[in-house]
This record gives C-alpha cells, sequence and structure tokens, in this order.
C-alpha cells in the first residue's frame, strides 16, 4: 500500500489520523514560537520530533507521500538544529505549507480517497527544489528506507 489503508490496518489508520491532526496542531504551535522566536532550540527540537514521529508512524501503515514527506522535512530540521542551515521566511513558509498538505492528506485518507494528486504532491516538488537550491542541505539524496 502506498497511500491507501488496507482493512487490515483500518483500525491502525484510525489511530494514525488523530495522531496526525495532535501532532500538526503541535507542528503549527512550534512554528509560531519558531518565527517569533528563531533561536528557540526547544522549539526546534519539537518540531523535529513531530515530523520524525509521523514519519515512523506513516511508514508504520505504509502510507509512503507522508513518509517521504516527512522524512524530508526532518532532514531540513535537523539541518537547522546542527547549525548547517537557518530557518527563514522561505523555510517557514515550506513549513505551513507542510503542515497544511499532511492535514489535508489525513482528510482525504479519513474519507477513503488517495493520496495522488493532494498538497503532498506539490510539496514533494518543493522539498526537492529546496533541496537543490540549498546545494543539498535537505540531503543526500537517498529516501527512507523500504521495507
Amino acid at each position: 500500500m502506498s497511500d491507501r489503508a488496507t482493512p487490515t490496518l483500518a483500525p491502525l489508520l484510525a489511530t494514525f489520523l488523530v495522531e496526525l491532526e495532535e501532532q500538526v496542531r503541535t507542528m503549527n504551535a512550534d512554528l509560531l514560537a519558531l518565527e517569533a522566536e528563531p533561536a528557540e532550540a526547544e522549539r526546534l527540537k519539537s518540531l523535529f520530533r513531530v515530523v520524525h514521529t509521523l514519519k515512523g508512524a506513516a511508514r508504520a501503515i505504509a502510507v509512503a507521500p507522508i513518509e517521504q514527506a516527512c522524512y524530508a522535512l526532518e532532514t531540513l530540521l535537523a539541518k537547522a538544529r546542527e547549525a548547517k542551515r537557518s530557518l527563514g521566511p522561505e523555510e517557514f513558509a515550506l513549513l505551513r505549507s507542510a503542515a497544511d498538505a499532511l492535514l489535508e492528506a489525513g482528510r482525504r485518507l479519513k474519507a477513503g480517497r488517495d493520496l495522488a494528486g493532494s498538497l503532498l504532491t506539490s510539496l514533494s516538488v518543493r522539498l526537492k527544489a529546496a533541496r537543490r537550491g540549498a546545494g543539498g542541505a535537505l540531503g543526500d539524496g537517498v529516501e527512507p528506507h523500504r521495507r
């Protein structure tokens, strides 16, 4: 399964969707706080944990588009956490778009729709462009591990 739950995973998907909404609320709160105070290391760590958690949960239920988006976001945030990249207006816009795309993906999954043509698709394109534009700062181009 790449972006729809099978009947076997339906109970896990329901749990995942609740977790997704809660994590995105935390993500938005962290983003607002970080924009106001960019040096707030604890908020950056929290934001990293949010995308890391969502990446793992998406992988567990085999929702590849969410996993891949979170992988790229995690890489961006790791670079910021390691002071190898700063979070400026473009990065914050990308992170806010990611929060919107993740919520929209959750709504689509809840309605039983696939993620083809979702906001995650355009987010993926933007993340790839950011990676190229930053001289590889978003990562080494290696996709998340596949089972």
